[in-house]
């Protein structure tokens, strides 16, 4: 439940930017669809432990756990595509310090003036997720939608590579913020 506002965000408005044209088709998207469907169900069907609703479910799950393998192998595909040498340094470089510098910059900030309330524990996970790196997804729907594919797929694995380094740093930062 932690994700959905920003995959709501994602798939309702960045979805038919990354497109580059707005209309109804795009708007409801596969993927808005499926946040829907789910809603409906659970207001439907609050029990779904019982009945047709186990191998419905468990179908559903076998195809969700795919995502990941699928992403990957797209991710991998588009790198081995891509040139040895980083075309556009300089994107690489601002969109770099942007997601893995700035983000977790604002956020800490944030937690520092109006998180003095939150248990540590969720000062912790607010601030791992505005430090990790772009998602996978940046790469199949630059695929999907004929953008520079490549381009993403070098800023994901830079992005993953560096944040090995810089979520830690965020996170041992926000220890010693916090005591």
């Amino acid at each position: 439940l932690t994700s959905v506002a920003a995959d709501v965000s994602l798939w309702t408005f960045a979805y038919p930017q990354i497109a580059g044209r707005m209309d109804w088709k795009r708007l409801f998207s596969p993927a808005l669809l499926t946040l829907i469907l789910t809603f409906v169900i659970l207001r439907v069907a609050p029990d779904l432990s019982q009945g047709a609703w186990v191998p419905l479910l468990t179908g559903l799950g076998w195809i969700g756990k795919l995502t990941l393998p699928l992403s990957m192998y797209v991710l991998g595909t588009q790198l081995a595509k891509a040139s040895r040498t980083i075309i556009d340094q300089t994107a690489h470089k601002l969109l770099l310090i942007w997601r893995l510098l700035i983000c977790p910059l604002l956020m800490l900030g944030l937690i520092m003036i109006g998180g003095a309330t939150l248990p540590y524990e969720a000062k912790a996970v607010l601030l791992l997720v505005a430090s990790m790196p772009g998602a996978v997804v940046t790469v199949v729907l630059a695929q999907l939608h004929d953008a520079d594919s490549k381009f993403a797929a070098t800023q994901i694995l830079l992005g993953h590579c560096l944040g090995l380094v810089t979520v830690g740093i965020w996170q041992v930062g926000l220890f010693y913020l916090s005591r």
